[in-house]
């Protein structure tokens, strides 16, 4: 009998465990609850699952009537879509120079866009342009298109210089020159999407809250789904 205890203490034991593993790890599914298919998007990490979700609109459902498309399946469906920035309240900027609220502490900043669409460099960096005149100078050029300067050493100077700088080398990517980053704000925040040029790289995407001083919080990740 006692025996017979001890074995159905450890099944139940085990069940547990199980049942405790599929509720922190749960299966992502799609909004109609079928599995997702391979290549597809989905929120992999999230502090808002609601929030996050809310931004992968899913092959048969309608996507909101004026969208940039990120990030696409592996079949060129368009599952990750971004609303425009002038809807999001960010338009383009000119002259390269953002003026928002970049580090979220209620000042409006003039931010340079670093950004490339070459073979050298197809990504984006952000800095907060300095009050010093020759610092912000400099900024500016290593930024122009016809300047004949190595990124990474112009971002590792930003940041040397103590700038506030908000880049690839800072996330999972580890790369300047190959991450691409685009400001939205969402409810009055300011927030990074962030993405590689190279789509079989992990984690798909990446959205971060941008604070003070060239510092990022996550607050949602993507992956796309793998061959089983």
């Amino acid at each position: 009998m006692a025996i017979a205890v001890r074995v159905n203490m450890r099944v139940i034991f085990m069940l547990l465990l199980l049942a405790a593993s599929s509720a922190n790890f749960p299966t992502p599914t799609r909004a109609n609850d079928e599995t997702p298919s391979p290549g597809t998007i989905v929120a992999s990490f999230s502090r808002d699952p609601a929030f996050c979700e809310s931004f992968i609109y899913h092959r048969g459902t309608t996507p909101p009537s004026s969208y940039d498309r990120i990030l696409e399946d592996r079949e060129g469906y368009g599952d990750f879509l971004l609303p425009t920035q002038g809807g999001k309240g960010v338009p383009w900027p000119e002259g390269r120079i953002y003026k928002i609220d970049i580090d979220n502490d209620g000042k409006i900043d003039e931010v340079l866009w670093g950004h490339g669409e070459n073979h050298y460099f197809s990504g984006d960096y952000l800095i907060i342009l300095p009050s010093d005149p020759a610092l912000a100078a400099k900024v500016k050029a290593d930024a122009d298109d016809d300047a004949d300067v190595d990124i990474d050493e112009a971002v590792a100077w930003a940041k040397s210089a103590g700038l506030s700088v908000y880049s690839g080398d800072d996330t999972p990517y580890n790369r300047v020159r190959y991450t691409h980053f685009v400001p939205v704000v969402i409810n009055g925040e300011t927030l990074l999407w962030a993405y590689p040029e190279n789509s079989a790289l992990k984690p798909a995407a990446l959205l971060y809250r941008s604070k003070r001083r060239g510092t990022m919080e996550l607050i949602c990740e993507y992956q796309r789904v793998e061959d089983n």
